[in-house]
């Protein structure tokens, strides 16, 4: 048997790692580009935004489909089975947002168009809203004596 609490916790610090990474690149890329470190006259970016809408695009619906998909978890199941499922989806929903958002810090590297950035913040608080957390897992079809084992209150 696994145990949750401690898988809760894994959970949440690589949350927080993905959110700090995060955090720093936007910092590190805006610091970059407002002293003049990185030049990017050079770059010939005629199809960019159309390519970064389309990423932008299917990464938020994916994830959007998966947050859909992890709170319908079959109530049939272990829970065990069940904690093993949300933890697959919650790590696919952090990859997906996380590489995401990388892609829009990169772009405002390149482009520094301030653009990206708000947009890479905006998927940020979605990256939040999303975060895997014991109260989700327990609202999702989980018995009260699944709870009850589960949230010792």
């Amino acid at each position: 048997m696994i145990n949750l609490t401690k898988t809760f916790k894994l959970l949440e610090i690589i949350f927080v790692a993905f959110l700090a990474s995060q955090v720093l690149l936007a910092f590190l890329f805006y610091i970059l580009l407002d002293m003049g470190i990185v030049q990017y006259d050079y770059f010939d970016f005629e199809y960019l935004p159309i390519i970064l809408l389309v990423i932008n695009t299917m990464s938020i619906l994916s994830a959007k489909y998966l947050f859909t998909v992890r709170k319908q978890i079959e109530i049939n199941l272990t829970l065990e089975e069940k904690f093993a499922k949300y933890r697959t989806f919650s790590l696919l929903i952090m990859g997906i947002l996380d590489f995401t958002n990388i892609i829009n810090l990169v772009f405002y590297l390149l482009t520094g168009s301030q653009t990206y950035l708000l947009v890479s913040i905006l998927i940020l608080i979605l990256f939040t809203v999303y975060r895997p957390h014991k109260t989700t897992f327990a609202e999702i079809s989980l018995t009260n004596s699944e709870k009850s084992r589960f949230l010792p209150d």
